[in-house]
C-alpha cells in the first residue's frame, strides 16, 4: 500500500493487524512509522512502546519509542530512552550513530529551552556517554596496537 501511495488504507491495514496480532512486532513497528509520518507522535508513542516491549534490548526499538517521545514533546523522556539505548549499544558503527542522534537531540532541545538547568545536564550527560565511547575506542585501538607490535595474537578479543 505504501509503494502505491496509499497512506490511508496502509494505516488502516497496519491498525487491522496489530489489533488481530497484537504481539506481532513488524505490525506495531510499521504501525508507528506510519502515525509518525502523519505528524501524530502521541499516537505512534504507544505503538512504539509495544514494540520495545515485544523486542527488549533492542536499541532501535528504544530509538523509535524516544523519537515519538521527542515529537509529541515530551522532551525529558525521550532523551532519557534515547540514552538508555546508546548505553545498551555496543561500539560499533550503530552506536556512534545512536551517539550522534542523542547529540544532536540534546543539541536541538538546549536550542529550545537554554535556561533550563534539566537542559545543561542532559548535556553533561551526552558529554559523559560520548567521552566514555571514545575513551573505550582508544583502548580497543591500544590493544590492537600492542598485538601487532608484540605479536601476541592471544591477548582475548573481548574488547
Amino acid at each position: 500500500f505504501l509503494r502505491a501511495g496509499d497512506r490511508p488504507e496502509a494505516l488502516r491495514t497496519f491498525t487491522e493487524i496489530a489489533e488481530f496480532a497484537p504481539y506481532n512486532a513488524f505490525a506495531r513497528g510499521r504501525l508507528g512509522d506510519l502515525l509518525l509520518t502523519y505528524g501524530w507522535a502521541a499516537e505512534a508513542y504507544p505503538q512504539y512502546q509495544t514494540l520495545a516491549a515485544l523486542r527488549p534490548g533492542d536499541p532501535m526499538a528504544q530509538v523509535r519509542v524516544a523519537l515519538a517521545a521527542l515529537a509529541a514533546g515530551r522532551e525529558d523522556e525521550g532523551l532519557r530512552t534515547l540514552r538508555r539505548a546508546v548505553e545498551s549499544s555496543g561500539g560499533d558503527a550503530a552506536g556512534r550513530m545512536l551517539q550522534s542522534l542523542l547529540d544532536g537531540e540534546v543539541t536541538r532541545v538546549a536550542t529550545a529551552r537554554p535556561d533550563d538547568a534539566a537542559v545543561r545536564s542532559w548535556i553533561r550527560v551526552a558529554r559523559q556517554l560520548r567521552v566514555g565511547r571514545e575513551q573505550r575506542a582508544r583502548d580497543r585501538l591500544g590493544l590492537e596496537r600492542m598485538r601487532v607490535r608484540v605479536g601476541m595474537d592471544d591477548i582475548p578479543r573481548r574488547f
